[in-house]
C-alpha cells in the first residue's frame, strides 16, 4: 500500500517505460508493483548505490547536503542528509548475506522528519534495522575552501577520524572523543533553549515550551535487528514524555539481538524512563544482550514529578554497560531493572543516585552485577552512590563508592564526598594530568583517585581488578 510519502503510480510511468525496455513489459509492471508496496520513497531508494570496498563489506556515504550524483557510493557522491532516515530504515535492502553494511555520516546535524505513526510528527525517528549494520559518525567528509576548491577528499578509513571533542567531557585526544560531531537530533524545529543545566524544568517539555515539539525518540533500534551498532554519533534533543514506548529512551530506544552503542555522546535528552538510553530485553530464544560501551552520557534527565528518577543516563531492562562516563544526569545515572552487568564505568555527580533500582520493580534483581566502577557524588545526602541495593550488596565488587560501608560486597572502597585535597586516601585531587591510566576503580588502597575532566583515575596506575 502506498503511504503519504510515496508518489502515485502514475508518477512512475516514465520509470516503468525505461525498465520495460530492459526487462520486458510484464517484468516492468511487476517491478513497479513491488516498489509500490514498500513504505520507502521509491526514487531515493533506487538512487542509492552502496560502494563495495571489500568482498564482505558494503558502504554508503552521507553528508548534510550530499554531493555529485547523491547515490552514496563515495564522499564525492554522498547521499543527501535528507535521505538519511530512508537509508537507515532500508539497510536490509542493500545488505547481502554474510556481509557487513557500513553507513558513514559526515559531521552535521540530522533530524528525522517522517512520522512512524500517521499524524504524529513527534513519532519521527531514525529507525535502525537489519543484520550486521554499523552506523559510523565523526567524519569530516569532503571539505572545500571559501572559493569552492576541494581541500580534503574525505576519510578513507575509520582510523582517520579525529579525536578530541571537548564536549564529551574527556581529555582532548582521548579515544572515544570524536572531534567532528555527527549529530542526530530530536529538536524538530531547532528552537530548543535549555541553558547550562539538566534540571527537571530545563528538559521536561511540560516545563520548557521550546521542547514541546521535540521528537519522542531520536534513534529506534527495531526489535528484529541483529548485530546493529551506532559508533561515534552525538544524540541530542530527544523528549520521550509520552505513554508506553513514547516515554522510553529520549535519545535511543535500544533493542534487538547483540545490538549496541559505542563511542557516542548523549546530552539534553529527556524521558519518563531512560533519558538518554532505554535498553530493552529482547525475548528471542537466541537473544544476546544489547550493550552501551565507551560512551559519554551527560546532562540528560528522567526525573519524574513523583520525585523518583528512572535513569537520566540509562534505564536497563537487560544488557551490558561498560567503560562509560555517566555524569551530571538528573533522575539518576543508571536505573537497572534486572539482568544487567555494569562494569568499568565512571558514574559521577548524578542527581538522586549513581546506580539505582526502579521504585516499581517487581523482580529481585539477582541477575544484576556492578563491578570495577567509580560511583561518586559531592552530595551523597541527596545523590546516593547506590540506591535500592540493600538486598544486592553481594552483587557489588571491586568498586569505589561514595560513603560506602566497606564491610558490604566484595573488595569495595568508600570514597569521601568532597575534594579537600587532603586527608585519608582514597580521595580526589584536582589535576589535569594526561589521559593515562585506567578508567574505573582500583582496589590497591595506596593510590589517590584523580579527577581528569570527567575521568577518574587511580594514581597507582595499576591495572584494575575486573569483575
Amino acid at each position: 500500500m502506498l503511504n503519504g510519502r510515496n508518489r502515485e503510480i502514475i508518477d512512475f510511468a516514465g520509470r516503468v517505460s525505461d525498465v520495460s525496455k530492459r526487462m520486458g513489459y510484464s517484468a516492468g509492471l511487476l517491478l513497479l508493483f513491488l516498489l509500490s508496496l514498500t513504505s520507502l520513497p521509491v526514487e531515493a531508494q533506487s538512487n542509492i548505490q552502496p560502494a563495495q570496498p571489500a568482498f564482505n563489506l558494503r558502504r554508503i556515504y552521507v553528508s548534510p547536503e550530499g554531493a555529485g550524483t547523491f547515490d552514496g557510493s563515495s564522499w564525492a557522491n554522498a547521499a543527501k542528509g535528507s535521505d538519511l532516515q530512508m537509508i537507515l530504515r532500508s539497510t536490509d535492502t542493500w545488505n547481502a548475506i554474510n556481509s557487513t553494511l557500513q553507513i558513514w555520516i559526515a559531521a552535521g546535524t540530522y533530524v528525522p522528519t517522517e512520522p512512524l505513526l500517521p499524524g504524529d510528527e513527534q513519532s519521527a525517528s531514525f529507525v535502525l534495522k537489519g543484520n550486521q549494520v554499523v552506523v559510523y559518525g565523526g567524519f569530516r567528509g569532503q571539505v572545500f575552501d571559501d572559493l569552492g576548491a576541494l581541500v580534503y577528499e574525505g576519510e578513507n578509513s575509520l582510523e582517520e577520524r579525529e579525536y578530541g571533542n571537548v564536549y564529551s567531557g574527556r581529555p582532548a585526544g582521548s579515544r572515544g572523543a570524536l572531534k567532528n560531531q555527527t549529530i542526530l537530533s530530536g529538536d524538530r524545529l531547532r528552537n530548543d533553549v535549555v541553558g547550562t543545566d539538566n534540571m527537571f524544568s530545563s528538559l521536561d517539555p511540560t516545563q520548557n515550551t521550546t521542547r514541546t515539539d521535540n521528537l519522542h525518540t531520536v534513534v529506534t533500534f527495531d526489535p528484529s535487528s541483529v548485530d546493529v551498532m551506532l559508533d561515534g554519533i552525538t544524540i541530542v534533543g530527544g523528549s520521550a514524555d509520552g505513554d508506553g514506548n513514547s516515554g522510553r529512551g529520549g535519545g535511543v530506544s535500544l533493542d534487538g539481538i547483540g545490538c549496541g552503542i559505542q563511542r557516542c555522546l548523549f546530552y539534553f535528552n529527556f524521558a519518563s524512563k531512560g533519558g538518554a538510553v532505554y535498553m530493552h530485553k529482547n525475548s528471542g530464544s537466541d537473544s544476546q544482550p544489547c550493550f552501551v560501551y565507551n560512551s559519554v552520557l551527560v546532562s540528560n534527565s528522567a526525573f519524574r514529578r513523583d520525585g523518583f528518577g528512572y535513569g537520566g543516563g540509562i534505564y536497563s531492562e537487560a544488557g551490558v554497560v561498560f567503560d562509560n562516563v555517566v555524569y551530571n544526569n538528573n533522575g539518576g545515572g543508571i536505573c537497572v531493572y534486572d539482568e544487567t552487568s555494569i562494569v568499568n564505568n565512571t558514574i559521577v555527580n548524578n542527581q538522586l543516585y549513581g546506580i539505582g533500582r526502579p521504585a516499581d520493580t517487581d523482580v529481585a534483581g539477582s541477575s544484576i552485577s556492578v563491578s570495577n566502577s567509580v560511583i561518586w557524588s559531592i552530595n551523597p545526602l541527596n545523590h546516593a552512590g547506590l540506591k535500592g541495593f540493600d538486598a544486592l550488596v553481594d552483587r557489588v565488587s571491586n568498586c569505589a563508592i561514595v560513603d560506602w560501608d566497606e564491610t558490604k560486597g566484595n573488595d569495595n572502597i568508600s570514597l569521601l564526598p568532597y575534594n579537600d585535597h587532603t586527608g585519608s586516601v582514597p580521595n580526589f585531587i584536582n589535576s589535569y594530568d594526561s589521559d593515562r591510566g585506567y578508567i574505573g576503580a582500583c582496589v590497591c588502597r595506596f593510590g589517590r583517585f584523580v579527577f581528569v575532566a570527567s575521568k577518574i583515575l587511580c594514581s597507582c596506575r595499576k591495572p584494575r581488578v575486573l569483575g
